[in-house]
């Protein structure tokens, strides 16, 4: 890509665990913000890039899954530079995590920041479809040259974070699809051969069995599109 305006900066957040092919190493990068200047790895690298969050105008950060959630962006933040984003991209879905979910996320320290949930870990698919939509942002703010189309493709759906499910111990997940509505009663899955069910109408979000450790994931409800 040739920048033609302003200027793009690239940073693998945390070189050892790319090597390693695991999550992290002390404990998760995106849990861990802002920091701690003498805390452990992943503290002491959230506490040097929070202050170089600081020196740009827009922050884009990139994630991948185990769970079956495709074309999703993550947000903490309803701001102008947020939704100036979102209006480049024109994502399938939106969650918010709100005050309470995802507080260390980097997301939540930067004023015009977002994540990108788009499929499997180190799928083809994902890297693809991420690069893309970078384009697309940098189409939207003059940075490359390219065609930025009238009209949108996606009827964007927005979801906000109210709550998660706990995980018990030796629980089996049911084949859960992330966004599609579960309705109270619904089965989540089962510990031996006792059923657990929903107990409430809800959203899944980012719900998967190698998701979280003690939970399945979250709960959220569809807000009325912008």
């Amino acid at each position: 890509m040739d920048i033609i305006k302003g200027a793009m900066l690239l940073v693998v957040a945390n070189e050892a665990t790319l090597r390693k092919r695991t999550r992290f190493l002390d404990q998760d990068l995106n849990r861990s913000f802002p920091g701690k200047k003498n805390g452990n790895r992943e503290e002491k690298i959230a506490y040097e890039l929070k202050s170089l969050l600081q020196t740009v105008d827009f922050v884009i950060s990139l994630h991948s899954t185990s769970t079956n959630t495709k074309d999703l962006v993550i947000i903490k933040k309803d701001t102008s530079g947020v939704n100036k984003l979102i209006k480049a991209i024109n994502p399938l879905r939106v969650v918010h995590f709100p005050k309470g979910f995802g507080d260390g996320a980097l997301e939540n320290h930067h004023k015009a920041a977002l994540a990108f949930e788009y499929g499997y870990h180190y799928a083809p698919a994902t890297y693809n479809k991420s690069l893309r939509d970078i384009k697309k942002v940098l189409v939207s703010l003059g940075m490359i040259k390219g065609v930025s189309k009238s009209k949108a493709k996606n009827k964007t759906s927005f979801f906000s974070i109210y709550g998660s499910v706990d995980k018990p111990r030796g629980f089996k997940m049911k084949n859960i699809r992330n966004f599609s509505l579960i309705k109270r009663g619904d089965t989540l899955g089962w510990v031996k051969k006792e059923k657990l069910v929903a107990t409430e109408n809800f959203y899944p979000a980012l719900f998967g069995p190698k998701a979280y450790p003690d939970i399945m994931g979250f709960k959220s409800k569809r807000l009325s599109n912008k």
